[in-house]
């Protein structure tokens, strides 16, 4: 099927609507939002904000917001009881890091973008999306030590 430019834009835009809506889509919240104050993340281990389309997970020092959508078609994940990951949809399998260990998923789960307030609560910005290699990047985690 050959599309004209017109037509290509707007398929673009009707798409670029469509994943930014995703969160709301699944209930969740476009945003994320004030997860609470930091000290209710004090032991490591992963914590559902599932409903807000991300889990929390405190390694050490570090704590993470880790997306809830699956890599592969964008469903919810949910938490496995060793601190994995799975797409109940479609059977991907994610390891508590976010790699990919079983597909259909090729990618692994991004993160999104993570504060800490001046009233030391922790912020979640789920428009605000890092890769793998962008895990080191300032916004990609908070120091919590």
């Amino acid at each position: 099927m050959d599309l004209s430019r017109r037509q290509f834009m707007v398929l673009g835009a009707v798409a670029a609507a469509g994943w930014s809506l995703r969160g709301s889509a699944f209930g969740g919240t476009p945003d994320g939002g004030d997860a609470g104050a930091i000290g209710d993340f004090a032991k490591d281990g992963v914590y559902d904000f599932r409903d807000r389309g991300f889990f929390l997970i405190r390694k050490g020092r570090r704590l993470v917001a880790q997306t809830a959508y699956c890599t592969h078609k964008q469903a919810r994940i949910v938490q496995d009881g060793d601190g994995s990951f799975t797409c109940k949809k479609h059977g991907s399998h994610f390891s508590q890091d976010g790699k990919v260990t079983r597909g259909p998923a090729r990618s692994d789960l991004p993160r999104n973008g993570i504060s800490r307030d001046d009233r030391g609560h922790v912020l979640v910005d789920t428009s605000v999306v890092f890769k793998p290699g962008d895990f080191e990047k300032p916004g990609a985690f908070i120091d919590v030590a």
